[in-house]
């Protein structure tokens, strides 16, 4: 299979869009994120997955993880929490840098967080110097295809 113009930020995005739609990938998100706020009944309703794919998935989402090693760490570390943590951290980190946000649910509350943090500076950013950032990390988003 051949493909034109095909950059390395389109293929992340498909590989994001795959990731999205994956069972395991909502799994995933479940056990580790939602699984104190969100009931497994109201999960598989949500998926639209049934009693048997959510054990049968649970039970595939486990041998890949082990099989990555990613509950140990390679470090002198042995805080269980820590490394899982940091696993997770990388997860996302790799999955979704650049292309989307993973929890865009936060978005505003961080917006307005940020919004909050940079009114106690006494500086204030021009609306001439946000555009020029806004290239800048354009520019560099070019760059790194």
């Amino acid at each position: 299979m051949k493909g034109h113009n095909i950059t390395t930020t389109v293929m992340n995005e498909i590989r994001l869009l795959y990731l999205k739609r994956s069972v395991l990938f909502a799994l995933f998100n479940y056990q580790f994120l939602q699984f104190k706020t969100l009931s497994k009944e109201t999960f598989m309703k949500q998926n639209f997955i049934s009693k048997t794919k959510f054990y049968a998935s649970g039970v595939e989402l486990r041998k890949i993880l082990n099989e990555s090693d990613f509950y140990h760490s390679s470090n002198i570390i042995n805080d269980s929490e820590y490394i899982l943590r940091l696993h997770i951290f990388e997860f996302f980190y790799s999955a979704f840098n650049g292309i989307d946000s993973p929890f865009p649910d936060m978005n505003i509350p961080i917006n307005n967080l940020i919004i909050r943090i940079q009114a106690q500076f006494s500086f204030l950013i021009k609306p001439v110097q946000k555009k020029q950032a806004g290239n800048f990390s354009k520019n560099l988003d070019f760059a790194n295809d």
